[in-house]
């Protein structure tokens, strides 16, 4: 699942425009939760999911945490914003303090 989050990195070897696909998904979009919420096998070399230049529409993949992004990030900057929230969660647990 959190593989969908990594798509929209600066390291991921697909096209901006698909990345931009990604950004845009929301979970307001009651499309995109059926999608997710009942997944079908994703066969990459099939005809559905590709474009006109033959590129794999990742978009059609994507998780939930894929609209958890709002912008294009390095993996650095994705892996710190996710420990950073989980030390916050963490910080306001009361029994985690002494």
């Amino acid at each position: 699942m959190m593989g969908s989050a990594l798509i929209p990195t600066r390291e991921c070897p697909i096209s901006d425009e698909y990345k931009k696909k990604i950004l845009n998904l929301r979970l307001e979009d009651a499309e995109f939760r059926k999608r997710v919420l009942t997944p079908v096998h994703f066969d990459m070399n099939a005809d559905r999911g590709r474009s006109a230049s033959n590129e794999t529409d990742w978009s059609e993949a994507a998780s939930f945490s894929a609209a958890e992004m709002d912008r294009i990030v390095s993996v650095k900057e994705l892996i710190e914003s996710i420990t950073d929230g989980a030390e916050e969660i963490l910080g306001r647990w009361l029994m985690l303090k002494d």
